[in-house]
């Protein structure tokens, strides 16, 4: 039988604040999960994807909220996508932050997958969920592109919505379309191909918030391979010589390779980033 991989502790602390915020007990949610509170407690600890779904689906039931995978994105922060939030936070506009979901977005969890479609003068950014229960699917999905949402808005500093938001499932019992449309501010259309956002082309020149170099002091991770903490930390080293007195006006392309000596000092790091 196949797993559901693993998740990081902050994808699941979003849940935990929503159904705080509706004066939820978490113990019994935690105890349904067949997790411990103590767990919750180190942002670097990875937890069975099974363990995820069990705590998502005990809200789904018993909050009283039919929409509460939509509402718990409310509480979406950097630290809540792990390493991924602040990359976003870094770079230098939308269109490179949505970038980087594809390659990072295993730091998050194995909860799905997400590619990027051009299609006209918009592009699809689409989420593939791997979780097959149909409530729990379903919240998880709709919590994702929220999240996305809310936080684009926040590092891009503005009020914007996608063109539109595709959900694969029906519209769910017990809710209205207007629900979903003032929550994306934007059409929300139901039984479609794909799970997506459909953002708007000029959108992703938008320029990001000016980023604060101490957030990068704040990553800290304990990743199921080795390869991908030594692709992290070859990401903390670059950005380490980028800060090294590099000439302001000239640009030069990202993309290059990694030299022996660089691979060496990553695998020296133990994954902490002091700038």
């Amino acid at each position: 039988m196949q797993t559901l991989g693993s998740t990081s502790v902050p994808a699941l602390l979003k849940y935990l604040r929503h159904a705080e915020r509706l004066g939820l007990d978490i113990a019994p949610a935690l105890a349904a999960a067949g997790l411990q509170a103590d767990q919750l407690n180190d942002n670097r600890q990875r937890l069975p994807g099974e363990a995820h779904e069990r705590l998502l689906g005990y809200f789904c039931e018993h909050s009283g909220d039919p929409l509460f995978g939509l509402h718990s994105a409310r509480f979406v922060q950097p630290g809540s996508w792990s390493v991924l939030g602040y990359i976003a936070m870094n770079c230098a506009t939308l269109g490179e932050a949505m970038s980087r979901i594809t390659p990072y977005e295993k730091l998050v969890g194995d909860m799905g997958t997400s590619r990027i479609e051009a299609a006209g003068g918009q592009v699809r950014l689409i989420w593939n969920c791997r979780h097959q229960t149909p409530l729990v699917r379903r919240h998880m999905v709709e919590h994702v592109l929220a999240s996305w949402v809310l936080y684009a808005r926040w590092i891009a500093d503005l009020e914007g919505s996608p063109d539109e938001v595709w959900l694969e499932h029906d519209l769910p019992d017990g809710t209205r379309v207007e629900d979903y449309e003032t929550f994306f501010g934007c059409p929300v259309r139901f039984a479609q191909p794909c799970s997506a956002l459909l953002v708007p082309l000029d959108y992703l020149a938008l320029p990001l918030r000016q980023v604060v170099q101490r957030y990068l002091s704040l990553i800290h991770i304990s990743e199921p391979t080795r390869q991908a903490e030594i692709s992290y930390a070859v990401f903390c080293l670059k950005k380490k010589k980028k800060k090294k007195g590099k000439k302001k006006g000239k640009k030069r392309k990202r993309k290059k390779k990694v030299s022996t000596r660089t691979l060496t000092k990553a695998r020296r790091l133990h994954l902490h980033y002091r700038p």
